[in-house]
């Protein structure tokens, strides 16, 4: 199982119920070595599922959000941003780097902005799509297999894919909500 190379996601709620935006990059690491990133800026809803599904699942807000943003990137583009360096050139390049947050008292890593020369997009099908979402659930580590499996089954329903698709340009990734 992969795992994500940075710490746990910080969103912002703007205007509209259900409706945040990620602060930070996000980056997940496959078992064979293929990076991920979610970039910054990203509009989401961090796990907005029916709650009927929700007295079966119990409450989102003890999980770990980070699964659904590249979810959330998957389903709006049906692409995937992969990163063309390894977690370790990412790390010699200070792309990658342990940040100390005082209050917390706590070290992590944090992605500043790659350069679209070192990212690629790939196409996603909706079954990849919604894999890759129950790999990360299970790889936050916090979520019973019977619970990713209930969550990999919500979204396998999601009928948005049908009307999605839009562009993507590497090149205004870090510009603005996407």
């Amino acid at each position: 199982m992969g795992k994500f190379l940075t710490a746990e996601a910080r969103t912002r709620q703007i205007n509209e119920r259900k409706k945040w935006v990620t602060l930070d990059n996000l980056l997940y690491e496959y078992d064979d070595g293929v990076v991920e990133l979610t970039p910054r800026l990203l509009e989401t809803d961090n796990y907005t599922f029916p709650k009927i599904l929700a007295l079966i699942t119990g409450d989102k807000s003890e999980y770990d959000v980070r699964p659904s943003h590249p979810h959330d990137l998957k389903c709006r583009y049906h692409k995937r941003i992969i990163v063309t360096l390894s977690s370790q050139e990412l790390i010699d390049l200070g792309y990658l780097r342990e940040h100390y947050d005082p209050v917390l008292h706590e070290v992590y890593f944090v992605c500043d902005d790659i350069p679209a020369e070192y990212l690629s997009i790939e196409t996603v099908t909706k079954w990849d799509c919604d894999c890759q979402f129950k790999e990360m659930i299970l790889a936050t580590g916090n979520v019973k297999k019977w619970r990713a499996g209930m969550y990999r089954s919500g979204v396998f329903f999601n009928a948005s894919w049908l009307w999605t698709g839009k562009e993507l340009d590497l090149n205004k990734v870090y510009g603005g909500i996407l």
